[in-house]
């Protein structure tokens, strides 16, 4: 009886062991932040990622950890109207290289844009015949299924900012603030990179590991691309969010040999930057088999095999993102290879602008711009939304266009119409300020005879129409002896209107101009404050202006607010009562915008201007917009 009751008090703790050693498993069978996994492989190595969040279902998202290839983020080519993008490439995520790549699960891409071809790639670096990330090479089936796509949002720049689904203002830091109400765009993504406020919040903020430690794969393919910090190979690397002001500028991190500051970017067709991918699964469909969860033995994660329905594979490609249209005029939206079990579905954001029929016809009603958004089904089973967008160009040139005229610091200059004269000419003020430097090298102010008119004999004005370097100054010549504080000296800087930075049938299209009150006839010139004041104080924002990235690169001005996210101020070729210089103050301070400076400060911005002759010129492509400015041919 003993021995019975004994044997029935064993079996009871067994059980009761094993229900504990069950529930216990159980309960760790979810993901916790900080874990590593392993799941899926590239080049035939399993991947192994770091969970570094969990939405509010309990899905991990994961981050590789470590590098798992080199890619340029987006292929430079003539896809691009912009031209610094068919230079350098695009920072936009939703339509770049590295996201097609990263999301696609073809062994045969189909490139939207710009291949990422030998020919395209800086290093030669080309991987236009690679298979999809997300191809069978590298995930099976049921793991495919356990990804789990997201629909996050993307920070755009200042030339894509009318795309934005949300946001209420520009950026313009290299590093942009991760809480930052920025113009964004929705997006939907199976892979993706990490943009700059999920870097923040997940990776800083937790204290995880944020050096681009590459495979072994990585460090024999590109072992002298990389650099050595510590003993260890190490890969600067990819985020998904833009440098804002500027076309083709990237977020990267970056740890190099001499540095530990990961806040930089790089150009989106550097083809030697490292790729972090990101994503999240459903814990739902994938179980642990062995492993511990630490980096050194990771937790194995095998998906789950589905007997139910799944997500059909399918991506669909239209003919056009964006489309050019005169008043009244209408162009079909409509797949780039035609499949009978696609249903597009089409709706219009601006119907006072362009409509859209359900065949996909746009009709453009007025002038301006406006986006389609196309969605797609496919037995019933519904496809990310893509926008197209729509410019309605107006006839003729208008006051508040944009056009692409000239080069300097070897980018496009963006001018934008502020006036037009009785001719019929427009008035051009470069959008931002492209260059700091003094507007004389005479200290007007504290002179013993100060005159009404510096801008006549300034070095600024000589400089502004030299089309070569200047041998002979007017004035002291602007060396670092010449300018206050020694900032930006110019003395041996190729004069503005040189070949260098307009062509000599550009050069012949500016209107030699009569400056009223400064007795000079110009082609390239300041606005005085009365222009100002007409031209440009109706609509505010259009008086401030910040720098180029090029400037503010290109200037020995140590101050921490000459910088391309801020409004810097600029010259007026205008003297006061108290004989300095009047200037456009940087950020309004105080009941009005201006101010004024000493003409010798080497700290402050310059805006040139000049009138151009729309006879000598004829409109080659774009609508006039800052995301899409007129592009000229001169005759």
């Amino acid at each position: 009886m003993k021995k019975r009751i004994l044997s029935s008090l064993v079996l009871v703790m067994l059980l009761a062991l094993f229900t504990l050693t069950n529930s216990a498993y159980a309960a760790t069978d979810e993901f916790n932040v900080g874990e590593y996994v392993q799941f899926g492989h590239f080049n035939d190595s399993p991947i192994v990622w770091q969970v570094i969040h969990k939405d509010e279902k309990g899905n991990p998202m994961l981050f590789s950890d470590k590098v798992i290839t080199l890619k340029a983020f987006d292929a430079p080519g003539n896809a691009y109207s912009n031209e610094t993008r068919r230079l350098y490439g695009s920072n936009e995520w939703e339509h770049s290289t590295l996201r097609r790549w990263l999301n696609s699960r073809a062994l045969e891409i189909e490139w939207l844009n710009n291949k990422p071809s030998l020919e395209n790639m800086v290093n030669g670096n080309a991987y236009d015949n690679e298979a999809g990330f997300l191809s069978s090479r590298n995930f099976s089936i049921p793991e495919r299924n356990a990804i789990l796509p997201v629909n996050h949002s993307v920070l755009l720049a200042d030339m894509d900012s009318m795309k934005n689904d949300g946001g209420t203002k520009t950026l313009g830091k290299t590093f942009i603030d991760p809480d930052a109400d920025g113009y964004r765009r929705n997006v939907r993504d199976t892979v993706f990179l990490l943009s700059i406020k999920e870097f923040s919040n997940y990776i800083e903020k937790n204290e995880f590991e944020m050096m681009g430690f590459v495979t072994p794969e990585v460090m024999e393919k590109y072992e002298g691309s990389i650099n050595i910090k510590n003993g260890s190979y190490i890969s600067d690397y990819w985020l998904r969010s833009p440098n804002y002001s500027d076309y083709s500028s990237v977020q990267a991190v970056l740890f190099g040999e001499h540095y530990d500051d990961y806040r930089t970017s790089r150009g989106a067709w550097s083809d030697l930057c490292g790729v972090r991918p990101a994503m999240y699964i459903e814990h739902s469909k994938v179980e642990r088999s062995t492993g511990s969860g630490s980096k050194e033995d990771p937790f194995v994660v095998t998906a789950k095999l589905s007997n139910g329905p799944r997500t059909p594979e399918f991506e669909v490609l239209l003919d056009k993102s964006f489309i050019t249209l005169e008043k009244d005029e209408s162009l079909e939206i409509k797949l780039k290879t035609e499949d009978p079990l696609v249903t597009l579905k089409f709706s219009s954001e601006q119907p006072t602008i362009v409509t859209v029929s359900t065949d996909g016809e746009v009709f453009a009603k007025n002038y301006g711009a406006a986006a389609i958004n196309v969605t797609a089904t496919k037995n019933g089973y519904l496809q990310a939304t893509q926008k197209v967008l729509v410019y309605v160009k107006e006839p003729g040139i208008k006051v508040d266009k944009y056009i692409y005229y000239g080069r300097y610091y070897g980018e496009p200059i963006l001018w934008q119409v502020v006036n037009i004269d009785d001719k019929g000419n427009p008035l051009l003020l470069s959008k931002h300020v492209l260059t700091l430097k003094a507007l004389d090298t005479i200290d007007n102010w504290r002179s013993a005879s100060p005159k009404e008119n510096v801008w006549k004999d300034s070095t600024l004005r000589q400089w502004l129409n030299a089309s070569g370097v200047i041998s002979t100054w007017k004035n002291p010549s602007p060396s670092t002896e010449n300018v206050s504080r020694g900032f930006n000296p110019y003395e041996q800087e190729i004069g503005f209107l040189s070949t260098e930075h307009f062509t000599p049938q550009e050069s012949s299209a500016m209107v030699r101009t009569k400056l009223s009150g400064e007795n000079t006839i110009d082609k390239m010139f300041l606005l005085s404050l009365t222009e100002v004041k007409e031209y440009l104080s109706s609509k505010e924002k259009r008086v401030y202006a910040k720098p180029t990235v090029e400037a503010v690169s290109n200037s020995t001005t140590d101050y921490y607010w000459i910088s391309s996210s801020r409004n810097i101020r600029y010259w007026l070729r205008s003297v006061n009562i108290l004989y300095d210089m009047d200037i456009v103050d940087a950020d309004g301070m105080g009941f009005t915008p201006f101010g004024s400076a000493i003409s010798n400060y080497g700290d402050v911005g310059v805006r040139p201007a000049f009138y151009l002759d729309l006879s000598k010129v004829k409109f080659e492509s774009g609508a006039g917009y800052s995301t899409y400015p007129y592009f000229l041919e001169v005759k």
